[in-house]
């Protein structure tokens, strides 16, 4: 095609970035997203366009109000705009510079780690392209980001998942991780996602995406309104309680205990926590738990 074409602007992260991160109490730089030029030939690789963009933290409040969220505005003390590799200005105007071979813009902020404290809380930042430098958008280019952060703490990440489950309500119903490897896809792995300084949720990213308990009944299934959360003594790595991340008890009724029969404890050294605990829903079994869990969870890697 020779040089024929057209040089685009693309946002690759999409509109909504997330990043956990791993707690710190220092200033570090945090990449926040990528503006991409595809230059089209070596010319327009080389030519200079400086793209536009401005923080805008009132997408925050909507992106709450319309997906039910709880984000605050990253606080203007925690940070300052990261300047250099074409990058200058300050969050009312930023200016993204491309041209002699840079293709990616990348914004970032030098966040203080000193001063955020709470690991429960999660920030949220927006951004709004107000220049596109002559580059022509592409057609799946979003001209509003808004970035997630959070802080993890030493229990979240990617954990293989094994275990059983017995249901007294329906002996169809089974614990995954067997079905889910005999059926060839391999290990069955779950999220421990970060909700306070010592609790961390179960999240299902396979199956549901979203905090849910996945099991098997003849079919791929999973518990509705019913994710553990489990709650640590930060000093000893025992598990300590376990409740159900919809509430004690959530609308249908399931709620979670931890049963003391079991090992509960996080071994800090290999990586593995095992725990076993009960799920309860009255309205299907009204004496006694209806679900039995002991399981294992062998971290895999970082979310």
């Amino acid at each position: 095609m020779g040089d024929a074409g057209t040089t685009f602007l693309k946002t690759p992260d999409g509109d909504v970035v997330v990043h956990w991160l791993t707690p710190f109490d220092n200033v570090q730089k945090v990449n926040l997203f990528t503006l991409f030029k595809a230059a089209h030939n070596k010319a327009e690789l080389n030519g200079v366009n400086v793209v536009k963009i401005k923080m805008d933290n009132s997408i925050v409040d909507e992106y709450n109000e319309e997906n039910e969220t709880d984000f605050e505005v990253l606080p203007s003390d925690f940070y300052t705009i990261a300047q250099g590799d074409g990058i200058t200005g300050t969050a009312s105007e930023l200016s993204i510079e491309f041209g002699n071979g840079r293709m990616y813009g990348v914004p970032a902020l030098n966040i203080d780690g000193s001063k955020w404290t709470d690991l429960a809380q999660k920030y949220a930042v927006a951004f709004v392209i107000t220049d596109y430098g002559n580059i022509e958008p592409s057609a799946a280019l979003t001209d509003t980001i808004i970035v997630q952060l959070g802080l993890k703490n030493q229990w979240d990440g990617i954990y293989v998942w094994t275990g059983t489950l017995t249901d007294n309500a329906s002996g169809t119903i089974e614990h995954i991780a067997t079905p889910y490897a005999d059926a060839g896809y391999g290990d069955y792995e779950i999220q421990l996602v970060t909700i306070g300084e010592t609790k961390v949720a179960m999240f299902d990213d396979i199956l549901w995406g979203d905090y849910m308990y996945p099991m098997y009944s003849g079919g791929w299934s999973g518990y509705g309104s019913f994710a553990p959360v489990f709650e640590f003594d930060p000093e000893t790595n025992e598990v300590i309680s376990v409740t159900n991340y919809y509430g004690q008890p959530a609308g249908n009724t399931r709620y979670a205990e931890l049963d003391p029969s079991g090992e509960n404890y996080y071994n800090p050294d290999t990586k593995v926590l095992k725990v076993k605990y009960f799920m309860f829903q009255p309205n299907t079994v009204p004496s006694g738990p209806r679900s039995i869990m002991d399981e294992e969870f062998r971290f895999l890697k970082g979310r």
